[in-house]
């Protein structure tokens, strides 16, 4: 009787249709792994006559990562939806393929990890193996307001490889 009880109560806990807690749980631990904030999604973007080039662009970009566009830039004043439209792409690509490794960094905050990797190296190569092992293993590398004109010589050179790198691959 225990037994057959048992296994009323496990077929109950148990969907149907998969777990849908388990598949939340997983999505939040991508979005976090990713640096990704899921509420800017392609769904919710405001679109207007000046941004639908930017749109357009990148739906194909989450559709088809790494063919075209590859590596992406975009420009223009405050307050447009650029961090909204590159989240979405990142967002997009996790959603439909989920076993890629998407990452999204702020140009600041690479150039503060790649300074970091750089001091704290001195004579120890591993952390700017960490550092590179981050941002390269990544199949999908999103880097929101990076400003060339703020990176000093040696940024420029590890980004541009970093760049390389996944453009290549």
């Amino acid at each position: 009787v225990e037994t057959s009880k048992k296994k009323y109560q496990q077929s109950r806990e148990t969907p149907l249709f998969g777990n849908s807690t388990q598949s939340k749980t997983t999505k939040a631990h991508n979005n976090r792994e990713a640096n990704l904030a899921p509420q800017f999604t392609f769904d919710n973007y405001i679109m207007g006559d000046s941004n639908m080039l930017a749109y357009s662009i990148a739906k194909s970009i989450a559709e088809n990562p790494g063919k075209e566009y590859n590596p992406l830039f975009l420009y223009s004043g405050v307050g447009l939806g650029k961090t909204h439209l590159v989240q979405a792409i990142g967002n997009k690509i996790l959603k439909e393929k989920p076993s890629l490794k998407v990452l999204y960094t702020t140009g600041e905050q690479f150039g503060n990890e790649l300074i970091e990797a750089l001091q704290s190296s001195k004579g120890k190569i591993y952390r700017v193996d960490q550092f590179r092992k981050k941002f390269r293993n990544a199949d999908v590398l999103i880097i929101d307001d990076i400003q060339f004109k703020a990176f000093c010589k040696a940024e420029i050179s590890v980004s541009f490889h970093t760049f390389n790198t996944l453009h290549l691959s």
